[in-house]
């Protein structure tokens, strides 16, 4: 085990360590120490608790003895007395040891306290019990008293020794235990039983004095075992060190030899052209670069760096080569037949000897930034196309956040791109059914969840949350993936249908309603008669069909004209729905002819329908005279 050096306050500064290192006990996890704890006295505990079983199991060996021996030499009930305590507080003391090791090591650190006041308190019981039973079962036989002086004598030798370990656990067992039988045999004030007594005071003494020195002892041994595993643990990892900085040496006289071979291999097979020069004189160059400034290779080795570069990137290069840095620079080069290209470098002291080069790697950029001119363009011609179409586009990145909106969305939603810029979808518009008004979800957040294209179409409004007007719209919203499948973002596409939702809701109540009254047709008309026929079948409910048609309408159209006939039939119209109730059904059904539906009418009779609550004549004075 190894353990920080502890903390006390007696000690000199010079062996005082904050411990707040890790406690590491081998086949245990290293639990954290709390500041400042004391690691030696976790060490002392551990050790104590390690030998303490033995010893409790020897104690309690000889507390039996002890009894055997002494059955018939003083009183039995005090004998029992004495053992039967004595036996529970031995047998408890050893439960709270196999206690002690069933704790993780952890717990055991955290509540040292706990544990030394355990073992302090069951010493200190135990000694006393001990002199307890030396005073209360002291026989007359001169014999007996010498075997129990014995007894207790070599009790306290062998727990002074190996309660050792911990600051004064053996003189918390000694002194109880024989303290008693010291003031037993002074208060007999025979010349023999005082000597005697004196002879256990001194012997009481000496004991506790050796205990306190083996303790001192077993700390300094503790501690010096903690230093030497720490001076071999750090002899170990030097020694390491220097067998790693050989094998160091030694590979690298091997791969000095091989190196040269090495590089050229690695750098002919290179994509890009590699320069070594010796402030700024080439030396050495692979074969891409070759092919990249159209030299032979004898015509580079002659060559300064400086003249393979433009004119207006010289003054860079030139400051380079006074102080060489590792990051990238970009510069123009010149090939041999003096066309100027794009170049990238980036250079790396190479120490070879006493000597240092520079390896330079050249990469040629003019491929690059054609492609990234193509790519720019294409993006350019994207972006117009998407700014140019008549629906709106929004795009969002893979958590949903807005990352563009094209002109028709700004308009519909009443957001400039600026401002919706990392917002959510429901930020900036509200998606709702346009029967229902019920909000639906947000399509680009399910898109995400099902990786799928989501669908929306029918009946849905767009609401823009500033004050913008209401949209009839449809909805596809599609995945953005990468070249592995995975997700990027979103592209959400809406399309504008509110003008054909109103054509096609005009067109609908056009082909259902008469274009003069207002009422519906007769198609209609017989819609819902099939309709009531069909729930009075299967609901035995009843329902009611009236016929009225116009006596002498042509005469008003052959003597005030057609217009005044329209005009009539438009006020009769009006009239007649008053006469109904908002279930009930009128239409007409051609010139002068009307037809109604009464949902829900058992027959004649008060509160039933509203037309017959008149007895018929409801319809013929409403119609009758002029409107109140």
């Amino acid at each position: 085990m190894q353990y920080p050096k502890p903390v006390t306050d007696t000690e000199p500064p010079d062996r005082k360590e904050d411990f707040t290192q890790t406690l590491i006990i081998p086949g245990e996890e290293a639990p954290q120490l709390p500041v400042q704890a004391d690691a030696l006295e976790v060490e002392q505990v551990e050790l104590v608790y390690k030998q303490l079983f033995v010893s409790l199991a020897g104690g309690t060996m000889v507390l039996l003895f002890f009894s055997y021996v002494l059955r018939d030499s003083v009183s039995r009930p005090v004998m029992l007395a004495w053992l039967g305590v004595s036996l529970v507080v031995y047998l408890g003391r050893m439960g709270l040891v196999l206690l002690y090791y069933r704790r993780p090591l952890a717990e055991r650190v955290r509540r040292l306290r706990f544990w030394k006041l355990n073992f302090y308190l069951g010493t200190l019981i135990s000694g006393a019990l001990w002199g307890a039973g030396g005073v209360l079962l002291l026989p007359v036989d001169p014999v007996y008293e010498a075997f129990v002086i014995l007894v207790i004598a070599g009790l306290s030798a062998a727990t002074g020794l190996v309660y050792s370990a911990m600051r004064n656990g053996g003189i918390t067992f000694i002194v109880p235990a024989t303290l008693p039988l010291v003031f037993y045999f002074a208060w007999h004030f025979t010349e023999v039983h005082f000597s005697i007594g004196v002879l256990i005071f001194v012997f009481m003494v000496l004991v506790s004095i050796s205990s306190y020195q083996m303790y001192l002892t077993t700390r300094d041994t503790l501690k010096l075992s903690s230093q030497k595993k720490e001076l071999i643990e750090q002899l170990r990892q030097a020694n390491q060190q220097t067998m790693k900085l050989n094998l160091s040496l030694q590979k690298q006289i091997v791969d000095r030899r091989q190196a040269e071979e090495r590089f050229r291999r690695l750098s002919d097979a290179s994509i890009e052209g590699v320069l070594i020069h010796d402030k700024g004189r080439i030396l050495d160059v692979n074969r891409r670069f070759v092919e990249m400034f159209g030299y032979s290779m004898e015509e580079l080795r002659n060559l300064n760096v400086l003249e393979l570069v433009a004119p207006e990137s010289r003054d860079r290069v030139r400051q380079r080569l006074e102080n060489p840095r590792d990051n990238l620079l970009k510069l123009f080069a010149r090939h041999k037949d003096g066309h100027i290209f794009p170049v990238e470098i980036h250079g790396k002291d190479l120490p070879l000897g006493e000597a240092t080069l520079r390896v330079v790697v050249i990469q040629d950029l003019s491929q690059r930034l054609a492609t990234e001119k193509a790519l720019s363009t294409e993006k350019e011609r994207a972006l117009v196309t998407l700014e140019s179409i008549g629906d709106g586009v929004i795009t969002t990145d893979a958590r949903g956040n807005i990352t563009y909106m094209n002109p028709v969305a700004e308009d519909m939603t009443g957001w400039s791109m600026a401002d919706a810029m990392g917002k959510k979808l429901a930020d900036i518009m509200q998606l709702a059914d346009q029967t229902s008004n019920n909000p639906i979800p947000d399509p680009v957040a399910e898109c995400l969840v099902s990786q799928k294209k989501v669908y929306i179409t029918g009946d849905t409004i767009l609401k823009g949350t500033q004050g913008s007007q209401q949209y009839s719209i449809e909805i596809t919203v599609s995945p953005i993936r990468d070249t592995a499948g995975s997700i990027l973002g979103t592209v959400l596409v809406f399309h504008d249908v509110t003008v054909l939702q109103t054509m096609a809701q005009q067109m609908s109540h056009q082909a259902t309603h008469d274009a003069l009254t207002g009422l519906i047709n007769r198609i209609e008309f017989e819609h819902r008669l099939v309709d009531l026929i069909t729930d009075a079948h299967q609901h035995d409910h009843q329902h009611a069909m009236c016929y009225l048609d116009l006596d002498e309408f042509k005469v008003v159209n052959d003597t005030s004209g057609h217009a005044a006939g329209d005009r009539l039939l438009q006020e009769l119209s009006s009239r007649l729905e008053d006469c109904i109730r908002e279930s009930d059904t009128l239409a007409r059904l051609g010139g002068d002819e009307f037809g109604v539906l009464l949902a829900n009418c058992p027959g004649p009779g008060p509160g039933n329908c509203r037309i017959h609550a008149r007895d018929g004549e409801g319809i013929p004075h409403a119609v009758g005279g002029p409107r109140a």
